[in-house]
């Protein structure tokens, strides 16, 4: 995946016979999503798929996307699940980027602990917002993305330095 592309929610499940998608907003992406046009659905082992953004409302229950050629309930059921993204020059305008809206893609480290993994997916629990880091071996770390544990993000190196809670990470190597 292009490193110029934040995650701004996922698809839930397709909305109504024309084709609309219910999606769930990423933290902070609401405000971002009304300046973009052209957003991009991803779903696992497959490149992002730019559509034009025709329409866009909010709901009590996430927003509905209208986009240019997804005519029918069939075809936006393919994309139930999907992550849907933007450039990130497309929404930020300008303003300084949330670090919890992050190009998907970067190396996490820890300072004691070194390389972790890779930020694969962030999603809002309602509760805050969780990281999924993929280590090499291919496991899984769920990291509370909290701002008092994320010590840096350098986007123009794909690199996030962060201090996890104590005995976190220790759930997930078995030490401790």
């Amino acid at each position: 995946m292009s490193k110029d592309l934040v995650l701004l929610g996922k698809v839930a499940k397709p909305h109504g016979l024309k084709g609309e998608l219910r999606v769930y907003a990423a933290p902070d992406s609401p405000l971002l999503l009304e300046e973009a046009n052209r957003i991009y659905l991803k779903k696992t082992q497959m490149n992002p798929r730019p559509f034009r953004l025709l329409d866009m409302r909010s709901t009590g229950k996430g927003f509905l996307f209208s986009l240019e050629g997804m005519d029918g309930r069939d075809q936006a059921e393919t994309w139930r699940g999907a992550e849907v993204l933007a450039r990130e020059k497309d929404v930020l305008m300008g303003r300084e980027p949330s670090p919890l809206l992050l190009p998907l893609g970067c190396g996490v480290y820890a300072e004691e602990a070194g390389y972790l993994g890779v930020l694969e997916d962030a999603w809002s629990t309602g509760a805050g917002v969780v990281w999924s880091i993929v280590n090499k071996a291919g496991r899984e770390i769920l990291f509370p993305a909290e701002a008092r544990f994320i010590k840096e993000i350098d986007r123009e190196n794909s690199r996030i330095e962060i201090n996890p809670p104590p005995g976190l990470l220790e759930i997930y190597t078995g030490a401790g």
